[in-house]
């Protein structure tokens, strides 16, 4: 079957079909080929494409909808298998919705490919990247719309006197993200901000997890930037490694609440590496992470490295999230935003 895929990196292939009896819950019918996790037997990422091997007629239901179109030999579809066992399939990236695939004979084909990443996903480039923001609209992200919106490509979200955020608040990304490079680009006014990695959702658009720092220059005075790039975690550990720090996150000691952090190298000096900041344009921020290694670099410099050690608090997956602190007004401004899982 691998002929039907000029790409090598889209293996193994499986050729799969399995016909399914149309239930009321599904919305099905009688003739179905379904697809379901319990048939990929194989498959190490629950994200596939699907290059269908024959014309197929696709009814996709969903909460107050029914639709359906015709699917071309050699159409190439991006699908996500989820736990609870149907394919589904994206139409537009803010909506996964039930598919059914009608062949009209006893038996169909279906080449699946492993890939890494969500259905959610926009696109993919041949580094592996997939972006996140569709430059459009919010589809994909969750957030209280008081805050948050797109302007001319780019998502801002803002805070103002009349219009205050409660507590930190937060725009939080479907799916979620274990090891991965994520990059973006942000320029941040006034206060501060970051990217959630690894988090967990909380009530109220709040979330908890590692954070990587930005924000702008609003200590003493409007003078300095204490946080861009540090290593921490919201609504947790909090402050675990400060910019220009090589650390490792350690258990707390008996009694004590907080981790034990160990500063084991240098990355340079703080207060040199602020200056590589961008304070009236853009600034390209990268966050890796790697089994328990967490990597932040802004504007190609390493700002933070840490290992965490801290077996009982560390988390080896979770969202993606931006921030909008709680306080002073602000606003932070976010395009470019694409993702590749190592």
């Amino acid at each position: 079957m691998t002929d039907c895929f000029a790409c090598a990196q889209w293996t193994p292939f499986l050729a799969l079909g399995e016909t399914s009896r149309g239930t009321s819950d599904t919305g099905g019918f009688p003739g179905d080929l379904r697809l379901t996790s319990r048939s990929v037997t194989q498959l190490t990422s629950r994200v596939c494409l699907l290059r269908l091997l024959c014309d197929f007629s696709v009814r996709i239901t969903g909460p107050g909808f029914t639709t359906a179109f015709g699917v071309s030999f050699g159409t190439v579809a991006a699908a996500r298998i989820p736990s609870d066992g149907l394919l589904f399939l994206l139409p537009r990236p803010e909506r996964m919705v039930p598919v059914m695939i009608r062949t009209g004979i006893s038996v169909g084909l279906i080449c699946v490919a492993c890939v890494t990443g969500f259905a959610e996903e926009i696109a993919s480039s041949p580094d592996g990247f997939v972006s996140l923001f569709n430059g459009q609209d919010l589809s994909g992200w969750d957030c209280d719309k008081r805050f948050w919106r797109v302007e001319d490509g780019v998502i801002i979200g803002e805070t103002t006197d009349d219009n205050p955020a409660p507590h930190n608040t937060f725009l939080i990304r479907s799916g979620t993200y274990g090891d991965f490079e994520l990059r973006f680009s942000y320029q941040v006014r006034s206060f501060n901000s970051g990217v959630q990695y690894r988090s967990v959702l909380q009530d109220d658009y709040v979330v908890k997890g590692y954070q990587a720092d930005f924000e702008a220059r609003w200590h003493n005075d409007g003078t300095l930037d204490k946080f861009s790039g540090m290593f921490f975690e919201e609504n947790g550990r909090m402050f675990m490694g400060k910019r220009g720090e090589a650390v490792i996150v350690r258990p707390a000691a008996e009694g004590k609440k907080k981790p034990e952090i160990e500063v084991v190298g240098s990355l340079g000096d703080s207060a040199e590496l602020e200056q590589a900041i961008n304070r009236e344009g853009w600034n390209d921020y990268v966050i890796i992470a790697k089994g328990f290694q967490f990597t932040h670099i802004i504007n190609g410099k390493v700002v933070a490295l840490a290992w965490d050690e801290d077996t009982k608090n560390r988390r080896a997956e979770g969202v993606f999230a931006f921030q909008l602190h709680s306080g002073p007004p602000m606003q932070i401004k976010i395009k470019d935003v694409k993702v590749r899982r190592l």
